[in-house]
């Protein structure tokens, strides 16, 4: 019972992919729909075969876009929110406080970059 429990789960992750894939496809490139069928079922039919039979970790933030939401909480900081912030973006209040410290440190940073004129030496 376990097992068919499994696949289902895994059908409908791929399901996700093959739809969210057509539909941004279409909407955001304007390609027709039996490409975009095409394209999807190459996508899924190749991540089968590669990664078949392996337990993947996805995490809920993009690694590109990472940056982006560490800029943006240290921005809505203001001293007195930690714990919001941390709730904003499901985050522990830990995770919260590393992030503000790295923001702090990058920014501290850019500054005496742009003091110095960026120029080594």
């Amino acid at each position: 019972m376990r097992r068919r429990t499994k696949d289902w789960a895994a059908s409908a992750f791929l399901q996700t992919i093959l739809d969210t894939g057509k539909s941004v496809i279409i909407n955001e490139l304007s390609v027709d729909q039996p490409v975009a069928d095409r394209v999807m079922e190459r996508i899924v039919e190749t991540l089968c075969r590669e990664l078949g039979g392996a337990q993947c970790y996805f995490p809920k933030i993009p690694p590109w876009s990472l940056a982006r939401r560490d800029v943006l909480i240290a921005s809505k900081f203001d001293g007195t929110n930690l714990e919001a912030l941390a709730k904003e973006f499901e985050l522990t209040n830990r995770q919260a406080r590393i992030i503000l410290e790295s923001e702090r440190v990058r920014r501290k940073e850019v500054r005496a970059a742009t003091v110095c004129g960026g120029v080594d030496g």
